[in-house]
């Protein structure tokens, strides 16, 4: 076996080290559950039961907002896996396989389209170290890594159908848009650039006709999924964690930026408590919606700044809450970080915050930040 294997078996065995001790850290403190994965637990009982992919409880009230919660994939993955060996254990540690096999393929994208030389593979070994989140979302029951697995599966396909101009791929790359479409709402307006796409390749004529009919399906995917929420709830619309999450974190952000958290907690509360007041569930929705727009509209600086600081926190983030969640902290103490300190209490606020950490956990972190900041740049 030459040097270049020895140095990729050595970085598998580092993964598969770092997985196995997170693996069994969530084994012995049952930290597998996170806030959405009573959702996604329901939802895979559901779908077991042949009631679609409602993702509450059907013996209790029915809650129409739970219609369309959870895309139906993560939620059959569940279901899937549970039917081999029925614990949650056994469901993490496929995940944990799913997280090996995605490093292993990055890998081989740098290997075939970079310089995955045997130093490359060192630093990658070592960088890793510095994505906690990896390892603890491999090891919870959330949607994220099966997300990710497909989003990594379509970049690989662009990058085949670049290089080998064969249509298959291209193909392949739409299925795995759609699917991943199905696993998270947050990436269903995908369906609009899919179509641009696929009249440029085809313009271009570097795809023939039937190959860019499939450049629709992430568009047809929503579409099914609007009418079915339609028809048990009402309302066309493909998720209802896109209107919940605008209000509880866009608009609450927004208010608490340019007013206070009191304020922004009473806005929030008026247009709940009218909502609440409408004959169905389409009213309800349509109301948040517009009342969200109006907030939107009057503080559109204020809105473009919060959303600015979200995108850069996307790149740079180092992943305290869930660190903090997976490790010690519950949800409740783990959402006030350094800068709510810094904007109640001021330098001295952010002092004491810091003061109750370890001193290695503190640089554990900024390194994390430091390492974010260089990956963003170089990309």
């Amino acid at each position: 076996m030459d040097k270049r294997k020895w140095y990729f078996f050595g970085f598998l065995f580092v993964l598969l080290i770092i997985h196995l001790f997170f693996w069994i850290y969530a084994q012995k403190t049952q930290k597998m559950l996170m806030k959405d994965s009573t959702d996604y637990l329901q939802q895979s009982v559901n779908i077991g039961d042949g009631k679609g992919w409602y993702c509450g409880n059907r013996e209790t009230k029915f809650d129409p907002d739970l219609v369309s919660r959870r895309p139906p994939v993560y939620g059959s993955f569940v279901f899937v896996v549970k039917s081999v060996l029925h614990t949650n254990a056994f469901l993490t540690f496929i995940q944990c396989l799913i997280s090996i096999a995605s490093f292993w393929l990055i890998v081989k994208l740098l290997g075939k389209w970079g310089k995955a030389t045997e130093g490359n593979l060192l630093i990658i070994a070592a960088l890793i170290l510095f994505f906690p989140t990896q390892f603890i979302y491999s090891n919870v029951i959330m949607s994220e890594l099966l997300f990710q697995s497909c989003i990594l599966l379509g970049f690989y396909f662009l990058l085949m159908f670049f290089e080998n101009k064969n249509p298959v791929w291209y193909i392949y790359m739409q299925i795995a848009l759609s699917l991943g479409i199905l696993t998270k709402p947050i990436l269903f307006l995908f369906w609009i650039p899919a179509i641009f796409f696929g009249c440029y390749l085809l313009i271009r004529k570097q795809i023939p006709l039937i190959a860019a009919t499939f450049s629709v399906l992430p568009g047809i995917v929503v579409f099914i999924i609007c009418v079915h929420n339609e028809n048990k709830t009402g309302y066309f619309q493909y998720s209802s964690v896109e209107r919940t999450n605008g209000v509880n974190y866009n608009i609450f952000l927004t208010l608490n930026e340019k007013f206070s958290e009191t304020e922004a907690n009473k806005r929030i509360e008026e247009i709940m408590r009218v909502a609440n007041t409408k004959n169905n569930y389409k009213d309800c929705s349509e109301y948040i919606e517009k009342e969200s727009r109006k907030i939107v509209m009057e503080n559109p600086l204020t809105y473009l700044w919060i959303e600015t600081k979200g995108m850069v926190n996307f790149f740079i983030d180092h992943g305290r809450f869930d660190l903090y969640t997976f490790f010690d902290k519950t949800p409740e103490e783990n959402m006030k970080g350094w800068q709510y300190y810094f904007r109640t209490e001021g330098i001295s606020g952010v002092w004491n915050y810091l003061k109750q950490f370890s001193p290695l956990l503190i640089i554990y972190l900024s390194l994390m930040i430091l390492i974010n900041i260089l990956i963003a740049i170089a990309c």
